[in-house]
């Protein structure tokens, strides 16, 4: 490793809340949907488009190039230009006034954040030994939890006070701060190969002088099965967390008689506590069981996951708020298990300058299908079926489908821990 643990765990803090702020400005739509439906009169399609598509698509296109480059280039500083950009453009979005220049600015902040998560993953494998990835990516994705409650915090408070625009503003501003942090205090490591640095081809090592092209790197990575089984498990977990997540709010909102801090609050509470533990306990499971065996980087995700496809359900037809939020709780933690084990096995599978880019392709991948599309399917199933069912049951009806891709997701990260047992086994 290229400093002490003092340093490394310096630098992973710093990324944990690159990504949280990442997962602010990502999120913020879906905790302040109400305020933009009833001020913009959007439908629950164009609310889809706002959360999820528009922002998926677009990062899911520039982050394969981004993380490319980020193999090759000076990470820290392609982080650093990430933030200020995600940052500008959600500080923008303030000032929108139609539904139209909200979503081109969505884009923007996918552009953006294109090059917040991929190269930050590298970085960390880089600084952690291949033993500790899983925990130390685990404390990373505590970001997510992080963002989450400071979304649910202050965009509740103050969507509730000052309207949605001036939420905009409130989480834009403070990204520029943390990008000249970022820049000033981290250093870009030496890139260190494994000790055991799996290619896609059976029969040999990568050594850390090998490189790359783009489309030679994006085939490499591809013709692994265990990798790619991976890709499309997290796909349909992160289609069903994301269907729950994005909409959590407007579901609270339809179905009970309550302000939005009533909402947020304990939303915030249970993102950090139930999400966060879920998030690094997964990560340290995975730790635990891959020293045994390398299927733990598949079985893991597969026992943490398996709860949603029944809590998934009794969450939409809560009868009372407690219930709600008690089975949202147990969501939060089945849906964060998975994240720590996924991301270290994709460091695990690739060679030593292919470690962004094979983030890159399971993000962007998982990012198109489980942000791009899970809240868009939710919002065009509610919306076909509200003339039948009414605006609340259309909602509660779409969010309990999350079960059918629970169960998808459980049988490919099953199938994907015996691929990477036996990739490991033969080479």
């Amino acid at each position: 490793m290229s400093s002490g643990p003092r340093y490394k765990n310096y630098v992973l803090v710093i990324l944990m809340l690159v990504y949280a702020s990442n997962y602010l400005d990502r999120s913020i739509v879906a905790v302040i949907s109400p305020g933009i439906k009833a001020d913009l009169g959007l439908s629950d399609t164009q609310l889809g488009m706002l959360k999820g598509l528009a922002f998926a698509v677009f990062y899911s296109v520039f982050s394969l190039p981004v993380a490319w480059l980020a193999d090759r280039w000076h990470r820290v500083n392609i982080i650093a230009i990430s933030i200020a950009l995600w940052s500008v453009f959600t500080t923008v979005a303030a000032f929108t006034t139609n539904f139209v220049q909200l979503l081109l600015l969505r884009i923007g902040v996918g552009i953006g954040e294109a090059g917040g998560v991929a190269p930050g993953h590298s970085l960390i494998a880089d600084y952690f030994a291949p033993e500790e990835r899983a925990r130390a990516l685990g404390f990373y994705m505590l970001g997510i939890s992080l963002g989450d409650a400071v979304a649910f915090l202050i965009g509740g408070w103050v969507l509730q006070e000052f309207g949605w625009r001036n939420v905009f503003l409130v989480i834009g501003i403070p990204g520029l701060i943390l990008a000249a942090i970022l820049k000033l205090t981290v250093r870009e490591p030496v890139r260190v190969a494994d000790k055991i640095a799996l290619s896609s081809n059976e029969n040999a090592k990568e050594t850390s002088e090998t490189t790359f092209g783009f489309l030679e790197g994006f085939s490499q990575m591809l013709r692994i099965p265990s990798y790619r089984l991976l890709i499309f498990a997290t796909m349909c977990a992160t289609f069903a967390a994301n269907s729950v997540a994005y909409w959590q709010v407007d579901y609270f909102a339809r179905s009970f008689d309550l302000t939005f801090t009533e909402i947020t609050v304990p939303m915030a509470v249970i993102s950090i506590i139930t999400f966060g533990s879920g998030a690094y306990l997964g990560g340290v499971a995975c730790d635990f069981f891959s020293v045994k065996t390398k299927a733990a980087y598949g079985f893991v995700p597969a026992a943490g996951i398996i709860p949603a496809a029944v809590f998934g359900p009794l969450f939409a037809f809560a009868p009372t708020p407690f219930w709600a939020f008690l089975s949202l709780a147990i969501l939060a933690f089945t849906f964060s298990f998975f994240y720590g084990p996924v991301l270290a096995g994709a460091q695990f599978l690739a060679p030593i300058r292919l470690r962004a880019l094979a983030s890159s392709i399971l993000v962007s991948s998982v990012m198109l299908v489980g942000v791009g599309l899970g809240p868009l399917v939710v919002g065009i199933i509610s919306d076909v079926i509200a003339n039948r069912y009414g605006e609340v049951l259309s909602l509660k009806i779409a969010l309990s489908l999350v079960a059918i891709p629970v169960l998808l997701a459980t049988v490919l990260y099953v199938l994907a821990g015996k691929a990477v047992a036996n990739h490991h086994g033969k080479s």
